[in-house]
């Protein structure tokens, strides 16, 4: 009975979903509704607030030690603890990824995940979070380095701690982190997985011109800014440049565009809020929420942005001919 009841506990402690818990206290959108549409610190990452994404780093990662460290406390002494504990680490992981509070939608694991093997082992730990910096200080992709950390995992438990229980429940949650990522997997495989490049201005202004100036091959750099500018026919119908709606630049990464949608859908919510209460001063967004939302649709998508990206190639030699 004891037994079941650690288990249960377990799950529900891992079901404590801090990327939304953390969200909704700080009046953010719903990480399960952009970006990878993940509950984890990656995705919140992605909206720009970096003390959320520090906040539910540490939320998802204390609730795995803690799971460990209550089941440690209640098993001491007891035969076959070490097994009760790597059972209550992986259903932590799994409440995690599958939280009944939020309707079975979670995060990948990782956080978790390393909160649990501190409990098993800080030395195992170590080693996993040194994993996982020396990949994304390289390749600046934070799928790549969890999911090779993750693969690792294993070994790394067997080396210092042999087949033990805790190497067993560390393999079963590799496992499970490693196919919650099966979608980032095919997207490296691609070659289509975002990364956490950041340009700065200039760059991203320098590569917009230089981009600009290869598609129509003029000399008139004045000209084809007021070019990108124009309303560009999508569809049969003449919108703005869906760049220029969101301020981006044609060679921004699909992290950035995720950025600027959330700082303009933020700022067009404020916009609405001070129309309602009759405060104009608070004016922030050129273009309307709808208008926004349909660009970062079409951006976002890479098929989707690749077509468009064609149409903006058509229109400029179709514009500059005709000047």
């Amino acid at each position: 009975m004891v037994l079941y009841s650690m288990l249960i506990i377990s799950y529900l402690l891992g079901s404590l979903s801090f990327a939304i818990i953390v969200s909704k206290i700080m009046k953010m959108d719903d990480p399960r509704n952009y970006g990878s549409h993940n509950a984890g610190a990656t995705n919140v990452m992605r909206s720009g607030n970096k003390k959320a994404a520090l906040f539910t780093l540490l939320g998802d990662l204390f609730k795995g030690l803690l799971v460990v460290l209550i089941a440690r406390f209640i098993t001491r002494g007891i035969d076959g603890g070490d097994a009760i504990v790597g059972i209550c680490g992986v259903m932590a992981v799994i409440g995690h990824i599958y939280p009944i509070f939020f309707k079975f939608k979670g995060g990948k694991g990782v956080a978790t995940a390393i909160g649990v093997i501190l409990g098993f082992s800080p030395l195992l730990a170590l080693l996993l979070a040194l994993t996982w910096i020396i990949v994304f200080k390289v390749s600046k992709v934070s799928s790549l380095a969890a999911i090779l950390a993750t693969l690792l995992s294993p070994l790394y438990a067997y080396i210092l701690m042999g087949n033990s229980s805790y190497f067993g429940a560390t393999t079963i949650i590799a496992f499970f982190v490693v196919y919650k990522h099966k979608d980032n997997i095919i997207r490296l495989i691609r070659g289509t997985e975002t990364n956490f490049k950041r340009n700065s201005t200039q760059q991203d202004d320098a590569s917009q011109e230089t981009d600009i100036k290869q598609e129509v091959t003029s000399e008139d750099t004045s000209q084809v800014k007021t070019h990108t500018h124009k309303e560009i026919e999508h569809d049969g119908i003449k919108k703005p440049n869906y760049y220029t709606v969101l301020g981006v630049a044609r060679s921004a990464s699909q992290d950035e565009i995720l950025v600027a949608y959330h700082q303009l859908t933020r700022q067009g919510r404020q916009s609405l809020e001070s129309e309602e209460s009759d405060d104009h001063s608070i004016r922030t967004t050129e273009y309307s929420l709808e208008l926004i939302q349909e660009a970062f649709a079409t951006l976002n998508d890479p098929l989707q942005r690749e077509i468009y990206d064609k149409g903006l190639n058509t229109h400029f030699g179709e514009s500059l001919s005709n000047d």
